[in-house]
């Protein structure tokens, strides 16, 4: 399984901050676009897969990423 640098893991708690931010409203493009260079970690071939994952399955497409990097 994939894990995830300490700079990924800080990207990503600054992501959770911003979303905290914002409401918790529905993931925007700046969240998923700077997830989405993370693909490979997440199990997804592509890069335009996953930003489309995240867009038509959000809640799913997270969880499924977190079983990628689960150790």
């Amino acid at each position: 399984m994939a894990t995830l640098s300490t700079a990924e893991k800080a990207d990503i708690a600054y992501l959770i901050e911003y979303q905290r931010g914002n409401y918790d409203t529905p993931l925007d493009s700046f969240v998923a676009e700077r997830l989405s260079v993370l693909h490979a970690k997440f199990g997804y071939d592509s890069q335009i897969v996953y930003l489309e994952a995240l867009r038509d399955a959000p809640h799913r497409t997270l969880l499924q990423s977190l079983l990628a990097v689960s150790a």
